[in-house]
């Protein structure tokens, strides 16, 4: 039975919005957050449940560390849950990042936030690779998952940038077919009767239509165009990127080319998704309103579509040939934690500082099972006088 704190949505919302002022470094560490504080902290999820969030949103369109927290989200209190959870997520980095686009030639590139940042990031790091040993202690049984792990992790590390990482789910899912113990469990079936999700389906068409019908043709633009980007491209915002350069800048002329690399350099110094740079777009093309409706658009359709995937997941999830595939599947998401870490690490502007910095802040957290709160307030701040020595 969910736990009474659940029951309100207003509880719910502080605990992914504490989550999204607190989420730097991209998705996986919005991901290793979630563990540390509704799974570590409250208990309120397994790490199974988060497994099959990265596993499902890793194959769906859309910017995952949105879609992950549509199904978890969803996991803990259905619809309305899924989308109070996102916008929780959201509205610290959206509101962050309309304060940027107004002021962000005076603001954006102060040293004090690229220090902050620096320094923050050294703890998000530690947070990673807590999580990943965490799960792989709990989830990692059989040799061959060992041996999955390891080599999806050296493949990951090496080859990120030249292989689709839906290759590697799909060589973990082929691998689950072939070697997981084949325990039958009782099939169910799938009940598309259950008129509450396509009802919800509806709700959701229905806001978006009428938000395209009473904007201006430009926010209909807008609406439209990150709607596209969000039901059609696959892998994340990294991936994302190219790809949404040659719609605004170069097809549309939405923005110049110095505005794109703003807004992608102001949504990887504020928490939360990187794809939040669609807020800094929308308000460059048409102010307040635009920003609100390319937000919405690049999150709320592969948000939708993903909350629709949980409710079929969820009802299949115990077939067995279902549990053979995410067996194979969940060394390669393990892996893509822990990978995370060291390309996170890379990026670092710390120096060598940031090898202890993240070493005593994995001591804390991991061992001594320390709030990750205090430590990225503290860390940041070591980063700011970093900057300015």
């Amino acid at each position: 039975m969910t736990p009474l704190v659940l029951r309100s949505l207003a509880a719910l919302f502080r605990m992914f919005f504490q989550i999204g002022i607190t989420s730097f470094g991209g998705h996986m560490s919005l991901i290793a957050i979630v563990e540390k504080k509704l799974i570590g902290e409250k208990g309120l999820l397994t790490q199974e449940d988060l497994l099959d969030a990265i596993a499902v949103a890793s194959v769906l369109p859309g910017p995952l560390a949105v879609n992950i927290i549509a199904f978890l989200g969803y996991k803990i209190r259905g619809f309305v849950g899924a989308f109070v959870s996102i916008s929780a997520v959201l509205l610290p980095s959206f509101l962050l990042m309309i304060a940027l686009a107004i002021g962000f030639k005076q603001v954006g590139n102060q040293p004090w936030v690229h220090g902050f940042i620096s320094g923050a990031i050294t703890v998000v790091i530690a947070v990673i690779i807590s999580v990943g040993i965490n799960i792989s202690k709990k989830q990692i049984s059989s040799n061959w998952q060992r041996l999955l792990l390891v080599a999806s992790f050296l493949a990951l590390v090496l080859l990120s940038a030249k292989v689709s990482i839906i290759l590697f789910l799909l060589v973990g899912a082929v691998t689950g077919l072939f070697f997981h113990r084949k325990v039958k469990h009782l099939d169910q079936s799938i009940n598309l009767r259950d008129w509450q999700i396509w009802m919800d389906v509806c709700i959701i068409i229905l806001v978006m239509t009428i938000l395209y019908i009473f904007s201006e043709p430009i926010n209909r633009q807008l609406l439209l165009q990150f709607s596209k980007v969000s039901l059609t491209l696959f892998g994340g915002g990294y991936v994302m990127i190219p790809l949404l350069y040659d719609l605004v800048v170069e097809r549309l002329g939405w923005i110049s080319s110095e505005e794109f690399n703003a807004a992608i350099t102001l949504g990887q110094i504020t928490p939360g998704p990187i794809l939040i740079s669609a807020t800094f777009i929308g308000y460059k093309v048409s102010g307040i309103y635009g920003a609100v409706l390319a937000t919405i658009g690049i999150f709320l359709p592969s948000a939708s579509l993903m909350v629709i995937v949980s409710y079929f997941f969820s009802q299949f999830k115990e077939h067995y040939l279902v549990r053979s595939i995410l067996a194979g599947m969940y060394p390669v998401v393990v892996a893509m934690i822990f990978s995370s870490a060291i390309i996170v690490f890379r990026n670092t502007d710390t120096g060598w500082v940031a090898i202890p910095l993240v070493t005593i802040s994995f001591y804390f957290i991991h061992f001594r099972k320390i709030s990750y709160l205090p430590f990225i307030l503290g860390f940041g701040f070591i980063g700011i006088l970093l900057e300015y020595l």
